[in-house]
């Protein structure tokens, strides 16, 4: 699917959402999601702007049922942007996990490492190895 394509996708299914909510008679059209700050359970620094801006992206991916690919250049925040929607799961839908993290082994330890960091409250571990490993 396209960027664009994605895009009135996600307009379609708002533009459904806010016309099924304002002709059920009962109360104002629900909101969409918009954060403003990043979670509370989000510890040992600030988002900037442009990863809030992420974050809010993958919210809305989410409330809307479809997949998304969240790239851009190197060092500008993917592993925290990623980290910070399971813990926005957590915190506002109550969606403790599990939740499955699939990373190359070169990088997994990593992973491990940033979600003990950013957000201490997920219980992040690793799980790798042959298939002779990993049996019980």
């Amino acid at each position: 699917m396209s960027e664009k394509q994605e895009d009135e996708l996600l307009l379609k299914a708002a533009k459904q959402e806010a016309a099924q909510a304002g002709t059920s008679g009962g109360g104002p059209p629900s909101a969409v999601t918009r954060l403003t700050k990043q979670p509370a359970c989000i510890a040992h620094g600030t988002m900037r702007p442009y990863q809030l801006e992420g974050l809010n992206w993958l919210i809305k991916l989410h409330e809307n049922g479809i997949n998304g690919i969240l790239a851009d250049e190197m060092g500008l925040g993917k592993t925290l942007q990623s980290i910070s929607v399971l813990a926005y799961l957590k915190e506002a839908k109550g969606i403790d996990g599990p939740h499955l993290v699939i990373a190359p082994k070169s990088t997994i330890s990593n992973w491990q490492r940033e979600v003990e960091r950013w957000c201490p409250s997920l219980k992040a571990f690793k799980f790798s190895g042959d298939k002779h490993e990993r049996e019980p």
